[in-house]
């Protein structure tokens, strides 16, 4: 159990990152970072006391990004993860990469070459939107700002796409937003929800989480654009 969203995979296949609840004193609830290393089967601990949750290792396997909480505010964090740790990294162990900040930040992912983030944003009005950043957390432009629900943004292997979820036709379905023309497109069209889209390493395909009355289910799709609709500017 943990209020983290997403897992990620190692780039090399070894690991599986994660949030997981620890109760310290049998009082306070912290997320915090773990892998499992398939090799050894054996979960290990990455970070202790600090609230840190949706980890995303960058395409090298050194650092990972992640989000860290505090008095109802958050902040992006970096950890080298390239040499082994005798002990879960503390608040020192970490770089802050963003301003503490009443803007909660959910799910940050390197893009495919390390130079961006993508991350999911909710900001005071109710807006819940897309951000891409630099490497360094400055904020390089908005995906969008609108009243539609976005989220669960996931890179295509290329770069130069950016799928995500979003409640824009009044149901979660599947979008794209390439990247060069800021077009926007509708993936799938479906009754009761589709969440989390994250494409194959050849980018050929999609694989995502949808809802039924059955409840939840994994799914895959082809990821051909040719079946995309363009779809125009939520207001």
């Amino acid at each position: 159990s943990s209020s983290g969203q997403s897992i990620a995979w190692s780039p090399d296949g070894t690991r599986i990152y994660y949030t997981k609840f620890d109760f310290q004193r049998n009082v306070n609830l912290y997320n915090d970072i773990y892998y499992y290393d398939l090799r050894r089967e054996e979960e290990v601990r990455v970070t202790r006391r600090l609230r840190a949750r949706d980890p995303n290792p960058s395409p090298d396997g050194k650092k990972l990004v992640f989000v860290t909480s505090k008095l109802g505010k958050t902040r992006l964090a970096l950890l080298d993860v390239s040499k082994g740790r005798r002990r879960p990294a503390r608040e020192e162990d970490i770089t802050y990469i963003t301003e503490e900040s009443e803007t909660l930040y959910e799910t940050p992912r390197f893009s495919p070459d390390g130079s961006r983030i993508v991350v999911g944003v909710r900001q005071s009005g109710g807006y819940k939107d897309i951000w891409i950043l630099d490497s360094a957390g400055n904020k390089i432009e908005e995906l969008m700002h609108d009243r539609a629900n976005d989220g669960g943004a996931a890179w295509s292997p290329d770069g130069k796409v950016v799928y995500f979820a979003s409640d824009r036709t009044g149901i979660f379905n599947l979008f794209a937003c390439e990247l060069e023309t800021k077009k926007m497109y509708q993936i799938t069209n479906v009754l009761t929800g589709a969440f989390a889209p994250t494409p194959s390493p050849d980018g050929k395909t999609l694989v995502f989480s949808s809802y039924s009355a059955r409840g939840f289910d994994i799914h895959m799709r082809p990821a051909d654009s040719a079946s995309w609709r363009e779809v125009l500017p939520y207001t």
